[in-house]
């Protein structure tokens, strides 16, 4: 049990199958709290949130991971490359879906010309968490969730830069944990002091990225599976069931991101392998979470029983996804390979 880089036929590749397979089970877990409720999974859909989580401590680790291969294969880190490769791994997705949200909303007329403007120029930018921050969640048709995207852009930018900053600085790990746990500090008591912000003020914004900073830990200090590791994640994962919910601007709120954040790293870290067999999934897990509110859409239009509109609108996102990989993804991912210094999965 836990996470083991392999080595695949080609040289000097990284990948983790069973870290693709954790990946989707992330992006279902998003698809199951906003699909209709079924029998049985009453309690996913309630904390199928927890995937964001989970996804971003997992984005986190393995961006450290691969940095720091690069800088022992290398002797540095090029952040120029880095930017590259990330703009061609998220933006055409992004840019396209969000843009043409935008459009086919105020087309038709689920929005005004200014709210689809403003909130086109906010993906744009990158600041649709903060414009999400203050004015609340996107009125967008099918574009609500896309404030993660921001967030994950913004975080990508201070990570690459410290990550420069602690091979340039030759730093040890020690040091790194040191300043990683006191930034953690840092935002328990500035989410002290935001405790009576609206919800979702800091739930959309760096305010609660305990989840960057646990998985970038857990890559730099080298951190490895022990045979407690898996069950106590996921015991502080479920424990978000115990307390009052996020945004209900109560205790939990300061300290929940840093129990979740600490629970989903040490998932991450002793991942069962035999989640490799979703690897597939993992592939086109960003489109699952991409596309995965019109796929629902479109299952509600269908038909109005809830066991065959979740059927459906699965079905449905999965197949769009798969489309969307190979179609419009996988030519960006090609040119990417030219800015890549450490494989990873393959094409």
């Amino acid at each position: 049990m836990g996470v083991t880089p392999r080595m695949n036929s080609a040289p000097g590749r990284f990948y983790s199958p069973e870290l693709d397979g954790l990946r989707f089970v992330a992006a279902l877990l998003v698809f199951v709290h906003h699909a209709p409720g079924l029998p049985y999974l009453g309690g996913v859909k309630e904390y199928g949130w927890l995937g964001v989580d989970l996804f971003l401590s997992l984005s986190a680790y393995l961006i450290t991971r691969l940095a720091m291969l690069e800088q022992e294969r290398t002797g540095g880190f090029a952040l120029r490359l880095f930017f590259i490769r990330r703009a061609l791994r998220i933006w055409p997705l992004y840019f396209l879906f969000a843009l043409s949200a935008c459009l086919a909303s105020f087309l038709a007329g689920v929005t005004d010309g200014q709210t689809s403007a403003r909130w086109a120029l906010s993906h744009l930018s990158f600041s649709a968490n903060i414009l999400t921050a203050v004015t609340g969640y996107s009125t967008v048709s099918f574009s609500p969730h896309l404030w993660t995207i921001s967030l994950e852009e913004q975080a990508y930018l201070v990570l690459a830069l410290l990550l420069s900053v602690y091979f340039a600085k030759r730093a040890s790990p020690r040091t790194a944990v040191k300043l990683g746990l006191a930034l953690v500090g840092v935002l328990i008591v500035a989410r002290i002091a935001l405790l009576d912000a609206p919800h979702p003020f800091v739930w959309v914004t760096l305010l609660r990225a305990d989840a960057f900073i646990f998985g970038a830990l857990a890559a730099l200090a080298g951190i490895t599976s022990r045979w407690w590791t898996l069950p106590i994640g996921i015991a502080l994962i479920c424990s978000v069931a115990l307390f009052p919910p996020i945004g209900s601007g109560q205790a939990y709120d300061i300290f929940g991101y840093t129990v979740l954040a600490a629970g989903c790293t040490m998932v991450i870290l002793s991942v069962p392998k035999w989640l490799g067999v979703f690897r597939y999934f993992g592939k086109i897990s960003y489109g699952i979470y991409v596309y995965h509110l019109a796929a629902l859409w479109l299952a509600s239009k269908l038909t109005g029983d809830l066991m065959w509109a979740f059927a459906i609108g699965l079905i449905a996102v999965l197949a769009i996804s798969s489309l969307s990989y190979y179609i419009l993804e996988a030519p960006f991912l090609r040119l990417k390979q030219r800015f890549t210094l450490v494989d990873s999965r393959k094409i």
